[in-house]
């Protein structure tokens, strides 16, 4: 059985274990984006906060932080930044928004084409 972490990759986990940890030390950085691309990484970052695969990840606390940031310079009246809030917390957003925007609607199940059904009469036909 193969290591699924070549030595490479084990190497390559340590060098960027320790530049994260020399991150911390360094000053904010500065960052210009156009709005719409601010509105794409607050989504996003919502989108992937909610996933249960990133429940323990140790950046995750940073991002949602930054996504808060970008989220603040959009004006706190309108409907993006009320939209936006609504992406923090989906129970408080399921009861403001139709249920239809949260769930699918079932659908029903395909009908599988059947052959006619046999008939004695079927040999005769030639």
């Amino acid at each position: 059985m193969t290591d699924p972490l070549q030595s490479y990759d084990v190497e390559l986990l340590r060098k960027y274990n320790t530049e994260l940890q020399e991150i911390e030390s360094l000053p904010p950085a500065a960052i210009e984006l156009p709005a719409d691309q601010a509105l794409a990484l607050v989504t996003l970052i919502q989108i992937g906060a909610a996933d249960p695969g990133v429940e323990h990840n140790p950046l995750l606390p940073s991002a949602i932080a930054a996504a808060k940031q970008i989220q603040s310079s959009f004006n706190p009246d309108s409907a993006i930044h009320e939209v936006l809030e609504l992406g923090w917390n989906s129970e408080t957003g399921s009861e403001k928004l139709p249920q239809q925007a949260f769930t699918s609607v079932l659908r029903r199940q395909k009908k599988l084409r059947q052959p006619p059904p046999y008939s004695a009469d079927d040999h005769n036909l030639f």
